[in-house]
């Protein structure tokens, strides 16, 4: 089945019959209405089939009521990525490989460093001074030798001293303490017990109660003893 379709007949302009043609304008930006102006409800009624047709102009545009989005209240800017890893001071000393401490280990553990050397009666600032040449505060550091923790305690010194998990930091820090304490009341010299703390009581012994000779050992004394006039000085 197939359909025809058959165009209308071309009309003449001058005889067609006149077409009123409506056309809605979007004002982007009307003046307000005068006070003449005709009521909303009578301009949004429809005109009579027979009326002339009728401008509508700016002026005489019924209100139309036009709700707009709120603008967004302003981001707050995102928060600030922690850091990759924690601050680190650096502290050089000529002849000796740079120290870096953990700052905010360091802080948090100020409380803790503080009633344990109170604890073994030790002096704060010489217990701090131990832990920043140690470890720096990195309660997980290791030493190619095998010492463990804030105080890097070997092995065989942690089992001493009664320390089972020598990466716990509260553990570490007492044992620590504890051999400090010790080699304190075994040498009464701080500068001999240092070095016991680096190269071991019977290294120190062997020397005749003497630093030994070892450029680790002195460069080790040298520095806690600066640490600890420092922490003194500067809690």
């Amino acid at each position: 089945m197939s359909f025809t379709v058959t165009p209308p007949p071309a009309e003449d302009p001058a005889t067609a019959p006149t077409v009123q043609v409506w056309r809605l304008e979007r004002a982007t930006a009307a003046p307000a209405r005068p006070a003449e102006a005709p009521p909303a409800a009578a301009a949004a009624s429809p005109p009579p089939c027979d009326s002339p047709p009728v401008t509508v102009t700016p002026a005489t545009a019924p209100t139309i009521q036009t709700w707009r989005a709120a603008a967004p209240a302003p981001a707050s800017p995102p928060p600030s990525p922690a850091p990759c890893r924690p601050p680190l001071a650096t502290v050089e000393a000529p002849g000796a490989r740079p120290v870096h401490l953990d700052t905010v280990n360091r802080q948090r553990l100020a409380s803790a460093i503080q009633q344990t050397a109170v604890a073994y009666q030790l002096e704060p600032a010489l217990l701090h001074a131990v832990i920043s040449a140690e470890s720096g505060y990195d309660s997980q550091a290791r030493s190619p030798k095998g010492a463990r923790g804030l105080m890097q305690l070997m092995p065989d010194t942690a089992r001493r001293f009664g320390v089972s998990d020598p990466d716990d930091p509260t553990e570490n820090l007492h044992g620590g303490a504890r051999y400090l304490r010790w080699l304190l009341d075994l040498f009464t010299d701080v500068h001999l017990a240092l070095a016991a703390y680096n190269a071991g009581e019977g290294a120190v012994q062997r020397y005749g109660n003497a630093i030994p000779p070892y450029p680790e050992t002195r460069t080790y004394v040298r520095r806690v003893l600066e640490f600890y006039q420092q922490y003194r000085r500067t809690p």
